[in-house]
């Protein structure tokens, strides 16, 4: 059971990280409007799309066994942050930890614990 349950996460991140670059893309800074671009679309199909990696292990979600960890880094780096070196992540959590990683860059040394990175202003739909 754990030699399959440790090949399902492995493969259920790496279909989250390939349907990222896949259906959203890179995240530009612009003004995406919900009825003229259809990128507020795509980063909703995404989001619906990865819930097994958000809920699953009773609901903690598999990025939160990785907070504090280089693994963690290294997931928001193949997302599209720009992080430097000896940095610690949301080592004791963050809900959402970070919505649009391309849009971040944190430098060396830094530690974000207890926040939320939010790069989007919700202009409800205008």
């Amino acid at each position: 059971f754990v030699l399959f349950q440790n090949v399902a996460t492995l493969f259920f991140l790496f279909v989250a990280w390939a349907m990222k670059w896949m259906i959203v893309g890179e995240r530009k800074v612009g003004e995406y409007n919900w009825n003229v671009s259809s990128y507020c679309q795509r980063w909703q199909i995404y989001l619906e799309a990865t819930t097994l990696i958000r809920g699953c292990y009773f609901r903690r979600g598999i990025l939160e066994y990785l907070q504090g960890s280089a693994y963690l880094v290294a997931w928001f780096r193949a997302h599209g942050a720009t992080i430097g070196k000896n940095v610690c992540l949301y080592p004791r959590g963050a809900d959402p930890m970070m919505t649009e990683p391309d849009l971040v860059t944190i430098g060396d040394k830094a530690c974000v614990d207890n926040a939320s990175i939010i790069a989007h202003i919700n202009s409800r739909g205008e």
